[in-house]
């Protein structure tokens, strides 16, 4: 639920934000009340479509090895267990989610109910006053002073001056144009959702979007058939004073702006107009992909087993291997159509690289593929030349990132080739943000950079690799530490954090010995 509001109100703003720079000052009004309708309707049911492209696992299982937060504690394999986990974290959980539910529950009966009340108070008017029939347009002879205004197909006009027809014509032929053209159609869908979705804010900006919108088809409906825009104008700046009492209803003497005021006098451009409409089609295109996601399967997700503690290397635990391993793979599936993503608290992805490797080969071949299991090695160094150097520092058309922060060029002219140990290239789409800067971005590490992201941090490597990379630079730095002063890795600090990242059945199967004895021999 939460992964569709998030989606919706995205696209939501999106839209809004495509209306704002492209359409809103143009004068393609009924293009527009369809644009706005049809922008509410389609971030509310995209999220809820399957879209042809699905987003890959591949991409998802490594976002996960990437996650730092790695534990420590791992377990050794063990039979599935059948019976459903402890769930005392939920438990603990579900008042939380009541009370939530509870405070949401409260304030949509209210809006539904004030929703509801300010329905009936038109109809009970219709009921209550008289109503003249006019080419299937209902006027009612009301005593309200804040008129007139229209509800649907009723126009509502003071009697007194309706009967001494006191009542500008300009004025009952903009709210005709709301009747005919079933504006309060419009306004109710959007306060229908306000009260359903009342946390939710963007729903008041395509309300005041709509309205204004409104506004512009009955202002040009009249200058069309009256022709007299200064004296039209005129008219309404003689109302501006007056505040529209409720918020249903379309009214003449809405949202006298500027804005609006200007959009009278507006010359359609239709070159400019068709411009704009060829950018909004892919950016509609483009949302119908961004926002679908699988529909949430209805099957319930399979028991994971618990951890245990770990067993001697000499005597693994008997137990189909693969079978337990189809099921945190099935659970990660679970998690993925529901989410789209996953956290690294809902698996166990160590656990799986464990089952990975206690697997026979033919255990293997039936095994769901899963991007990381077993884990990659880390890469090797890789420096770069002196020409590469220099043409990053002379070329703009490069956007120099070094260890994750963009840099400016000439910046590098203070490094040597030696002192950048991995490099990356990367081309830059036209859509891309910083497209008008340069045109590839680089990808800069030094070898403090190297370290953390690839031995230090608890990524998603081979932790064993990790770990012997580790032991090498710090056999460099003990050899030469003139060479490597004030770089990381040259501390038994450094190599202790490492080796704590190596899980607990790896350090028993694979007999790794921590770095006190291993620098004892060196």
């Amino acid at each position: 639920m939460i992964a569709y509001l998030i989606k919706s109100t995205i696209s939501l703003l999106l839209c809004y934000l495509a209306y704002r720079l492209f359409l809103s000052k143009e004068k393609i009004h009924q293009f527009n009340r369809f644009f706005l309708l049809a922008s509410i309707i389609f971030s509310l049911l995209a999220p809820l479509f399957h879209s042809p492209i699905r987003t890959s696992t591949e991409v998802a299982h490594f976002s996960v090895m990437s996650n730092p937060q790695l534990t420590s504690e791992q377990t050794a394999p063990k039979k599935p267990r059948l019976s459903l986990p402890e769930k005392l974290p939920e438990t603990a959980a579900l008042p939380i989610a009541h009370i939530l539910i509870g405070i949401y529950s409260i304030f949509l009966m209210y809006f539904l109910l004030r929703y509801a009340i300010t329905i009936w108070n038109f109809y009970r008017r219709t009921m209550t006053h008289q109503v003249i029939d006019r080419h299937g347009i209902k006027f009612v002879m009301d005593s309200c002073k804040d008129t007139p205004y229209t509800f649907f197909q009723y126009v509502f006009v003071n009697d007194t001056a309706y009967q001494k027809k006191q009542l500008d014509p300009r004025l009952l032929h903009h709210e005709l144009v709301h009747a005919k053209q079933w504006h309060s159609i419009d306004i109710l869908l959007v306060e229908l959702l306000k009260a359903i979705f009342w946390f939710n804010p963007i729903f008041h900006l395509y309300k005041k979007a709509i309205q204004l919108n409104h506004e512009f088809l009955a202002d040009e409906s009249v200058n069309r058939q009256f022709g007299n825009i200064n004296a039209y104008q005129n008219l309404l700046l003689s109302y501006a004073g007056q505040q529209q009492q409720n918020k249903l209803v379309s009214y003449s003497k809405h949202s006298l702006t500027k804005t609006r005021l200007i959009m009278m006098r507006k010359e359609k451009n239709l070159s400019n107009i068709l411009l704009k409409l060829a950018l909004i089609i892919p950016f509609i295109l483009g949302g119908t992909f961004l926002f679908s996601m699988k529909p949430q399967r209805t099957t319930a997700p399979k028991a994971i087993p618990q951890k245990v503690t770990p067993h001697p290397p000499s005597a693994p635990p008997q137990g189909d291997y693969l079978e337990e391993y189809k099921q945190h793979y099935q659970h990660l599936q679970e998690l993925m159509d529901k989410k789209g993503k996953v956290n690294l608290n809902e698996i166990d992805i160590d656990r799986m690289r464990q089952l990975w490797d206690f697997m026979s080969d033919k255990q293997k071949e039936k095994a769901p593929k899963v991007h990381g299991v077993p884990a990659p090695p880390i890469p090797e160094k890789k420096h770069a030349s002196n020409y590469q150097m220099e043409e990053w520092t002379t070329n703009h058309d490069y956007g120099i990132w070094l260890d994750d922060t963009l840099v400016p060029n000439e910046e590098l002219s203070g490094f040597s080739s030696k002192d950048i140990a991995y490099w990356q290239y990367s081309r830059l789409y036209k859509n891309a943000k910083n497209y008008d800067k340069y045109k590839t971005r680089v990808s800069l590490m030094t070898h403090d950079g190297f370290y953390k992201t690839f031995i230090m941090k608890e990524t998603g490597f081979d932790q064993l690799t990790a770990y012997n990379k580790a032991i090498e630079i710090y056999t460099a730095h003990q050899k030469h530490p003139k060479k490597n002063a004030g770089q990381l890795g040259g501390k038994l600090s450094d190599l202790q954090q490492v080796y704590n990242h190596i899980p607990q059945w790896k350090k028993e199967k694979y007999e790794v010995k921590p770095p006190s004895e291993i620098i004892k021999n060196l």
